[in-house]
C-alpha cells in the first residue's frame, strides 16, 4: 500500500533531474561528441484535461543514426523522458506513435556532455510514406530486396526548390530492413525523398504526405558502375567545441565536363531544382520513363542517364558522416554547406574504384540569448530554473493557457504567464490572452533548446536567427515566457522575475491507493483509492471529465496492461464539484479480473497500479502489485 500526502501545488512541475529511462541511440562514427535531451510528452486527450499522462506506445527515432535511430521510448507516468548518446550539434528528432500515427518533432541543438530540455511536446496526427527498395535491372525488373538502403526525406515547397534550400530545413531518415521495407512517420506536406546504398546508383522521388494515410513509395536502385567514392565528415566549431553537423549538403561540382547531352549542359548540383534533380536520377532526356521502377506496369521500362549528368550530392547523418558513390573519375570542387554554419570548398580528384576522404569545418553563426531568473518578491536569484526556447509558431508546443494580467507591468517585451492551474487566485482580475502564432510551415525547422539556471540565476541559449518564446519554470511559480527575435552573432538579454504560487494553505489533500498484494494468478484485484481533506477547511474537489477516477496497471517499465476506463463510454457533461469537509472521505473501489485491455489472461509477475483523481489539476499516485504463478 502506498500512501501520499498531497498539496496541490506540488504536482504543476516535477524535476527533470534524474527521471529518465531508456537506452540511447549510438552512432556508427567513433568519437563523436554526445549530449541527452530530456522532454515531458503530453497526448491531444490529456492536454485537454490539463492531465500530463503520457502515451506509452510512443518510440523515439533520432533522424540520421546508421545503426539504432528507433527505439522503444521509456516515458515515466508524469510524461518525462530521456534519450542518451544523442550526437552533439543540431538533431531531428521524433517522438512517435505508429500505431495511431501520432507525432511530433523536434530540432534540438545537443550540447556535448550535457542535457538539452525541450520542454513540453504535445502530438498531432501525422502521415507516412512506406515502400520497399529493390535492386532492378536496366529494364525495371525487381532482382531483390535491398536491406540498410538509406532513405531521406526533405520537406519542400515545390520541384522549383533548388537543393542549397534543403540544408535548412528538417532530415527525416530510415532504413531498410532485411525484406527492403521501410516506413516513415511524417508532418503533412510535400518531400523530396532520395534513396542511396554504397553498392547501387541512388535514386529520387517527390511525395505528397497526407496526415493519417499512407502513401506507397518504392524505389527501383541500379548497381553502380566502376566509379569512386568521396567519404567524410562534416564538423562545425561552436563555442570553442567540434560538433558534427547533420544533414549538411554535401556536392561534387565537375571541373571538365562531357560535351552537353541533347545541347544542355547540367547545372551545378547546389543550384539545381527538386525537379531537374528527380528527372536526372530516374530518366534520360527526351525519353519515355517510369518514376518508380516496379511500382507501375511490368513492361514499363527504367531509361538510366548518362553518369555525368546525374547530381552528386548527399546529406550528412547524425554523426556527421557521408558517403558519395559512384562518383566518376574526374576533378571536382567539393562544398559542405548548411544554413547558419556557412560553407567549406574542398578541391578532388577521383579515380575508379577509389575511395577519397574529404573532411569539412564550418563556423556557426548563431545568436545567444541569455539572462538572470530572480524571485520576483526577493529579488535574489534562482538556481535550478528550467529555461526553454522553442520557435514562434512550433505546432507540438502548448500555446494554450499563457496569458497576460492586467495588474503586471507590461513594457516594450510583453511577459507573459502560465498561473495553472489555479486561476480563481486572479478572479476578478482582466486578463489579455497571449496571441496564438500560425503554425510553422514543414519546410521550417521547429528548433528548440533548453538549460538549467546555475548559482547565481544565470543561463545561457545558443540558437540559430529566428523567431523564439523563451519561457523559464520551476516548481512553485508560475511559468513566465517572452517573444523574442534572434539574430545571428547578436547577444539577446531575456531577464525574469517568478511570482511564487499563493497556494491557500488549507487546500490540503491525502491521497491513498490500497491494493492487496500479493495475490495468485486469476484472482480478484481489488483496488480502492481514497482521498481526504486533512486540512482545517472545506476543499472543492473539481473535476476535468468522467470519471472521476480512472485506474491503471501497468509493467515495471510502465507499459500499460490494464485501464479501467478503457472501451467504456462516459457522457461528455463536466461532473459536479464534490467537497469535502474537514476530514472528510471519498473512496472510489473498482475490481480487476487479471485480464488486460484486449480480454487476456496476464502473466504472474511483477506490476504497477496507478490511481488518477480528474481533478484540477489531476492527482496521481501509484503502488506495486505482485501476481504468484497458481498453486500446482
Amino acid at each position: 500500500m502506498t500512501r501520499i500526502w498531497f498539496v496541490a501545488a506540488s504536482l504543476l512541475l516535477l524535476a527533470l533531474a534524474g527521471c529518465g529511462g531508456g537506452g540511447g541511440p549510438s552512432t556508427s562514427t567513433t568519437n563523436v561528441l554526445t549530449g541527452s535531451i530530456e522532454g515531458r510528452l503530453v497526448t491531444e486527450s490529456s492536454a485537454t484535461s490539463k492531465s500530463r499522462q503520457a502515451n506509452i506506445r510512443f518510440r523515439a527515432r533520432v533522424h540520421g543514426l546508421e545503426t539504432q535511430n528507433t527505439f522503444a521510448l521509456q516515458i515515466r507516468a508524469n510524461g518525462y523522458f530521456r534519450i542518451d548518446n544523442v550526437p552533439a550539434g543540431e538533431q531531428t528528432i521524433t517522438v512517435e506513435d505508429p500505431q495511431t500515427m501520432q507525432g511530433a518533432v523536434v530540432v534540438a541543438f545537443v550540447r556535448p556532455g550535457q542535457v538539452t530540455y525541450v520542454g513540453e511536446i504535445q502530438p498531432t496526427p501525422l502521415g507516412k510514406i512506406s515502400g520497399i527498395v529493390s535492386e532492378v535491372d536496366e529494364n525495371g525488373n525487381r532482382i531483390k530486396p535491398i536491406p540498410r538502403a538509406r532513405i531521406v526525406a526533405r520537406p519542400i515547397e515545390g520541384e522549383q526548390d533548388t537543393l542549397q534550400d534543403l540544408p535548412s530545413r528538417p532530415l527525416f531518415a530510415a532504413f531498410s530492413d532485411a525484406n527492403g521495407s521501410y516506413e516513415l512517420l511524417l508532418p503533412e506536406g510535400k518531400y523530396l525523398v532520395e534513396v542511396s546504398h554504397p553498392d547501387y546508383e541512388p535514386s529520387a522521388e517527390t511525395v505528397t504526405v497526407q496526415v493519417l494515410q499512407t502513401t506507397a513509395l518504392d524505389f527501383g536502385l541500379i548497381r553502380r558502375q566502376d566509379t569512386g567514392v568521396v567519404y567524410g565528415t562534416v564538423t562545425a566549431v561552436v563555442n570553442d567545441q567540434t560538433v558534427p553537423v547533420a544533414g549538411a549538403l554535401v556536392a561534387l561540382i565537375p571541373k571538365d565536363l562531357p560535351a552537353p547531352i541533347v545541347g544542355e549542359t547540367p547545372p551545378s548540383p547546389p543550384e539545381m531544382t527538386v525537379g531537374q534533380i528527380v528527372s536526372a536520377m530516374q530518366k534520360g532526356k527526351g525519353k519515355n520513363h517510369r518514376p518508380n521502377p516496379g511500382v507501375g506496369s511490368p513492361n514499363d521500362s527504367i531509361i538510366i542517364p548518362p553518369i555525368w549528368w546525374r547530381p552528386l550530392f548527399t546529406f550528412t547523418n547524425a554523426d556527421g558522416s557521408y558517403e558519395l558513390t559512384g562518383v566518376p573519375e574526374g576533378e571536382y570542387t567539393a562544398i559542405a554547406f548548411k544554413s547558419g554554419l556557412g560553407k567549406d570548398r574542398k578541391e578532388v580528384s577521383v579515380k575508379p574504384s577509389e575511395r577519397v576522404r574529404v573532411d569539412f569545418v564550418l563556423q556557426a553563426k548563431f545568436g545567444i540569448v541569455k539572462g538572470i531568473v530572480t524571485d520576483a518578491e526577493t529579488g535574489k536569484p534562482i538556481e535550478g530554473v528550467m529555461v526553454v526556447a522553442v520557435c514562434w509558431g512550433d505546432p507540438w508546443f502548448i500555446w494554450d493557457g499563457w496569458k497576460a494580467y492586467d495588474d503586471r507591468p507590461i513594457g516594450d517585451r510583453p511577459i507573459w504567464v502560465r498561473p495553472m492551474p489555479f486561476a480563481h487566485q486572479h478572479k476578478g482580475k482582466g486578463y489579455r490572452p497571449m496571441p496564438t502564432p500560425l503554425p510553422l510551415p514543414i519546410i521550417k525547422p521547429p528548433v528548440r533548446a533548453g538549460t538549467f539556471t546555475d548559482a547565481e540565476g544565470n543561463y545561457q541559449l545558443l540558437l540559430p536567427a529566428g523567431e523564439y518564446f523563451i519561457s523559464a519554470f520551476k516548481e512553485g511559480y508560475e511559468w513566465q515566457g517572452q517573444q523574442v527575435t534572434v539574430t545571428e552573432g547578436q547577444t539577446v538579454i531575456v531577464n525574469f522575475a517568478l511570482s511564487k504560487f499563493q497556494t491557500p494553505p488549507e487546500l490540503s489533500l491525502s491521497v491513498e491507493l490500497e491494493v492487496e498484494t500479493p495475490v495468485q494468478l486469476g484472482e480478484t484485484v481489488t483496488m480502492t483509492l481514497k482521498v481526504r481533506n486533512i486540512g482545517d477547511q472545506p476543499v472543492t474537489l473539481n473535476f476535468t471529465s468522467l470519471p472521476e477516477a480512472d485506474f491503471v496497471v501497468m509493467t515495471e517499465n510502465y507499459e500499460e496492461v490494464w485501464r479501467w476506463s478503457h472501451g467504456k463510454s462516459f457522457i461528455t457533461i463536466v461532473p459536479d464539484p464534490i467537497e469535502l469537509p474537514p476530514g472528510g472521505e471519498k473512496s472510489y473501489i473498482v475490481e480487476w479480473d487479471q485480464k488486460d485491455n484486449d480480454g487476456n489472461q496476464v502473466p504472474a509477475g511483477n506490476y504497477l497500479v496507478q490511481g488518477i483523481l480528474n481533478t484540477v489539476p489531476p492527482i496521481e499516485t501509484e503502488t506495486s502489485l505482485q501476481i504468484m504463478p497458481s498453486n500446482p
